[in-house]
């Protein structure tokens, strides 16, 4: 490892340490619930409805990804046909920028779910005191 990269993964990690100590001063050491320790419950309705939910968002999120996938691929291929065939920059913008939207939508549909259980387990940890 050259030192470059040493310096860089120590600066990385000095950075993280900062972030976490400063999140740790934020953050009060424990969220009170204002429900009063009412949380939400898909399974109060059953676990067939609780199934459909979660086929439900599941297929939602595989139809987001599948039409992002097409948007980058059809994108790449307006691109490739106004190049070759008409030579006309525009249509070679406006193909690449679908393909970017495309590929930006296919981050974010990736990401979301990371985010959101993220976010899940930190609520049910400050809960759960741990």
């Amino acid at each position: 490892m050259n030192h470059l990269t040493r310096m860089t993964i120590d600066l990385a990690t000095a950075a993280g340490t900062r972030a976490h100590l400063a999140l740790n001063s934020v953050l009060p050491a424990e969220i009170t619930n204002p429900l009063g320790n009412v949380s939400p419950d898909l399974t109060i309705f059953g676990g067939k409805i609780n199934l459909g939910i979660t086929l439900l968002l599941g297929f939602a999120w595989a139809l987001c990804s599948v039409a992002a996938i097409f948007m980058i691929f059809s994108g790449l291929g307006a691109a490739r046909h106004a190049q070759k065939r008409s030579n006309e920059p525009e249509k070679v913008t406006a193909g690449l920028t679908q393909a970017k939207t495309g590929g930006l939508v296919l981050a974010l549909s990736f990401a979301l779910p990371i985010i959101i259980g993220g976010i899940i387990i930190f609520v049910n940890r400050v809960n759960s005191g741990a």
